[in-house]
């Protein structure tokens, strides 16, 4: 139990500072200064392709053992709806709230695309675009559960497009996200590197699992450095190797740094509010008293409120829905026993 307690204490240190890439990579709703913002807007694709291949390795790492178990689809589909939609809900009707007198289409066809994610189009809510690589993920690993040939069929087909768009048209970053793109982007590979991963923790290969993130690490800078535009092959390399360490420091008993628990508790809802809180800071600046405060006032305006908000609703939504769906479930596991 405690291995198990420090172990998710890393993950969730991993996972709570690709939250924090990603809110600094949004410096310009804040108006940074291009001379910063040009260093550190790479963080977000870095923070998204951390999220990626930890997604890959916890859906694997814990559900693993489901596959090939139809009795358990209930109970992955269940727990992975908590843990996406009530928060993004929240979110997003806050957010919507806000804006309301910005013009928004109020219409039926635009809340069915928001409050489902569906494909295609530029969402309200602009990270939600990640989400919808999630579900998809989601709804391909639910098929490992379902059936372990027809899963494994789906997984080779679904990277087998992703390749070929990848060699025939190289890595996608349309802003409106159409349906083709999502399902064939080179993040998706992402999440197959995180199952790789979890696949060797599980054989006890977390040294091996390193060793080798490490060495793709290596071939892919070498890659970058000669073949224009394959700065994706060393984003998947190196957060990869991140996180093959922080497991590999987990399977040792080392201790994560303190607060890493909450730190990590709070990186969802930090994801998803960020952006309505720089909203919220300008409306604020604009109702003081004209004074120049500059981008620093607003960035720290943004920061506080930003956590703050995620703080409350990781507590007092988030949490208390996830512990709901716990108890729940070990009582359908109780009286399927009995």
């Amino acid at each position: 139990m405690g291995r198990q307690k420090q172990k998710l204490e890393w993950l969730e240190l991993g996972r709570g500072s690709a939250a924090v890439a990603v809110f600094a990579s949004h410096g310009s709703y804040a108006d940074v200064p291009f001379s910063i913002m040009s260093h550190i807007i790479v963080w977000g694709e870095w923070g998204v392709a951390f999220f990626f291949i930890l997604s890959g390795f916890i859906i694997f790492y814990v559900h693993g053992r489901d596959i090939n178990n139809p009795a358990q689809t209930s109970n992955f589909a269940g727990r992975r709806f908590l843990r996406i939609f009530p928060t993004y809900w929240l979110v997003l009707l806050g957010y919507v709230a806000f804006r309301h007198g910005f013009g928004i289409d109020l219409s039926w066809e635009f809340f069915a695309k928001q409050i489902f994610l569906l494909p295609g189009g530029r969402l309200f809510l602009p990270v939600a675009w990640t989400l919808r690589h999630e579900l998809l993920f989601y709804i391909l690993f639910m098929l490992l559960i379902l059936n372990l040939r027809i899963g494994v069929a789906a997984f080779a087909i679904w990277i087998t497009l992703i390749l070929f768009a990848l060699y025939t048209e190289g890595p996608k970053a349309n802003i409106d996200r159409p349906a083709w793109d999502t399902l064939t982007s080179h993040l998706n590979l992402y999440f197959f590197y995180g199952m790789a991963l979890a696949r060797a923790c599980a054989a006890e290969r977390t040294r091996a699992a390193l060793n080798i993130s490490v060495v793709l690490a290596l071939l892919a800078a070498i890659v970058v450095a000669t073949i224009p535009g394959t700065e994706a092959m060393l984003e998947l390399a190196l957060c990869g190797c991140v996180v093959a360490a922080f497991v590999h420091l987990s399977i040792n008993d080392l201790r994560a740094p303190p607060g890493s628990r909450w730190f990590g508790s709070v990186s969802y809802p930090l994801y998803l509010v960020h952006i309505p809180a720089f909203m919220v800071a300008q409306s604020i600046l604009k109702r003081l008293p004209i004074i120049n405060f500059g981008w620093p006032a607003a960035a720290v305006i943004t920061v506080v409120l930003a956590f703050a908000a995620a703080a409350v609703i990781s507590r007092y939504f988030e949490k208390p829905i996830l512990r709901g769906q716990w108890r729940l479930y070990k009582l359908r596991a109780f009286n399927s026993r009995a």
